[in-house]
């Protein structure tokens, strides 16, 4: 065993012009790897924000079975209850109310997907969408 790491730390010495490629190469690829990593991780931390503070919120309550189905039929029956438990929450510094659907919008040329988020200006006012009268 004390042969071979005896024979590699020659080999190493005797061409130091190589060895320093070498050694360079590895580096920068190392560099870049960890760039690259940090730039990946930086993108999608910034996607989770984005999309929690323009769609989702931090948290959701949804009515029992939403998840399953994804239907506009299944709602919270009353929401009051809720309202007002989150209201006393301090913890809590806004909430809002909203409606996400989506839905298929067509003419007789064309057609398009949409995604429809129906809102509660009173509450959004509160919360992080800036609605202006106009």
């Amino acid at each position: 065993m004390f042969t071979f790491i005896k024979i590699a730390w020659r080999n190493i010495i005797r061409n130091k012009k190589r060895s320093a490629i070498t050694l360079s190469a590895v580096g920068f690829g190392l560099g870049a790897l960890i760039f690259i990593r940090a730039f990946v991780d930086g993108a999608h931390q910034q996607m989770i924000e984005n999309y929690t503070s323009l769609v989702s919120g931090q948290i959701q309550i949804h009515a029992r079975g939403f998840h399953q189905k994804e239907q506009l039929e299944i709602y919270i029956t009353e929401p009051e209850k809720i309202s007002s438990s989150l209201k006393e929450n301090p913890y809590i510094q806004s909430f809002t109310y909203r409606i996400k659907a989506a839905g298929l919008v067509s003419s007789p040329e064309h057609s398009a997907g949409v995604y429809i988020l129906g809102i509660d200006p009173r509450h959004e006012k509160k919360s992080q969408y800036h609605i202006q009268e106009s």
